[in-house]
């Protein structure tokens, strides 16, 4: 009888314990939301902060936890969404908005049509911005770039305005096919970006190994440049901003040659009155020049509530050091951004790009500037007294080429 009673009292005493410490929690309910869409956010994780307390949202979004005496504060966290901390300050329903998280862009880098962590693809993917261009002007990109991208050797065949650049990355993969790389331009898949206007790109970035170039196929088996260019307005009202650039180029070395009192010693047969020709200037000269080199672009942008308007004009003219040698370039282009409502984005991109050139040959054989004015004979002036063209073929024994001067002037 004396044991059954004092487990009477045992059971009283927990049963008050029980209910002392229940009395002590209050139950708090809410529900979470996007703060966008006000859609519910199911299974965001909630935690009492300082316990171990913690619940998880359900299909509709709602919660309901016990808060322990003592605890103010809850923690919702979810993935893809910022963590927020909501003090209870003595209510009984805590609605929360959930704000989506964006990731830095600076840890991730876009690779074709996926996200690679930057430390994945380090030293195989490279960006330029459009500043660094702007510190080398050319009147190409790919003069631009020269210098600036480990492991891309871009070579120019020739120092005229007109001649070719190859590009190359990360060596030469291939024995027959072309070791060109792919261009991307806004997306959009190019040849080359020869023609392309320098001033109206915002960066180029250059993918080099297979991990980064995958999702182009074999097209982009030798290596990738993708270039995006300018768009309107970043900010709301008119802006207009003019750039120019001036160069000046001319021949860093002259080929030594022979003047006419050596040339007449060389040929020793039947010059032996040498001293009557007079010593006109070697052909190198009257056939170059200072070259002038000038680029213009003026750009205009707009922005307004709904979307962003850009206009960029481009003139460019770069003579070669070759008398008759030039390419003039110009460019306009029209691009229109708009998102008419927040699921919907449109843009347009124009550019219409016109070219001018004349080239002086300087390759392969026969009659091409860089061979004739080193071969003229220095006995002939650059033109005769009754105006026409000298030309070395008017003496039989003579296999000099004809007059550089002759060769920039068709028709003579």
């Amino acid at each position: 009888m004396e044991n059954l009673t004092r487990f009477s009292y045992f059971l009283v005493l927990c049963l008050f314990a029980w209910s002392s410490s229940y009395a002590r929690q209050k139950a708090v309910s809410g529900k979470v939301t996007e703060l966008e869409s006000g859609k519910p956010v199911p299974g965001v994780n909630i935690i009492v902060k300082g316990t171990t307390a913690d619940v998880a949202t359900r299909a509709a979004g709602e919660y309901t936890i016990a808060l322990p005496d003592g605890a103010e504060v809850f923690i919702f966290s979810s993935v893809g969404y910022t963590s927020r901390e909501i003090p209870v300050n003595g209510l009984s329903a805590v609605d929360v908005t959930f704000d989506a998280y964006v990731q830095s862009l600076k840890e991730t880098i876009v690779v074709g049509y996926g996200v690679q962590r930057r430390s994945e693809v380090t030293g195989s993917v490279s960006v330029v911005s459009g500043r660094e261009l702007e510190e080398h002007p050319g009147f190409n990109a790919l003069q631009s770039l020269r210098g600036k991208v480990s492991g891309v050797n871009i070579s120019t065949n020739s120092g005229s305005p007109t001649g070719s650049n190859r590009v190359v990355i990360r060596g030469i993969g291939t024995i027959n096919a072309s070791a060109n790389p792919l261009y991307i331009v806004d997306g959009v898949a190019l040849d080359n970006i020869e023609t392309m206007n320098p001033n109206d790109i915002q960066s180029i970035e250059v993918l080099k190994d297979a991990s980064a170039t995958a999702i182009y196929g074999s097209r982009g088996a030798n290596g990738v440049i993708l270039v995006t260019t300018k768009r309107g307005g970043t900010e709301k009202g008119l802006r207009l901003e003019y750039n120019g650039d001036f160069s000046l180029g001319r021949l860093a070395r002259k080929i030594d040659v022979m003047n006419a009192k050596e040339f007449m010693e060389v040929q020793r047969i039947g010059y032996e009155n040498a001293p009557i020709f007079k010593n006109y200037a070697p052909g190198q000269e009257p056939a170059t020049r200072t070259a002038l080199t000038h680029n213009h672009q003026l750009s205009i942008r707009s922005k307004g509530e709904y979307g962003s308007l850009g206009a960029f004009l481009n003139y460019s003219d770069a003579e070669g050091i070759y008398l008759n040698s030039w390419t003039k370039r110009a460019s306009v282009k029209l691009v229109y951004d708009v998102s008419p409502a927040k699921w919907l984005s449109l843009g347009t991109n124009t550019t219409i790009t016109k070219t001018w050139a004349n080239n002086v040959s300087e390759t392969g054989g026969g009659f091409h500037a860089s061979r004739a004015i080193t071969e003229v004979p220095p006995i002939f002036p650059v033109k005769w007294t009754d105006g026409a063209w000298s030309n070395s073929t008017e003496i039989s024994d003579n296999e000099m080429q004809r007059n550089p001067k002759l060769e920039q002037n068709p028709g003579y």
